[in-house]
């Protein structure tokens, strides 16, 4: 199963606290195996890592 995070940001970026969050909820909350962030915004550097 794969959980499927949707963000919009006004700034333009995704930082890693979002990347923390769809990575901490997928398995535990939503029993997924993936998690996949998709965004209208860039990633920042630590969001990528």
């Amino acid at each position: 199963m794969t959980s499927v995070a949707e963000h919009t940001e006004a700034d333009g970026k995704m930082d890693s606290h979002v990347m923390y969050q769809v990575k901490g909820t997928a398995g535990p909350v939503h029993h997924a195996d993936t998690a996949v962030a998709v965004t209208n915004a860039t990633f920042t550097r630590d969001a990528k890592v």
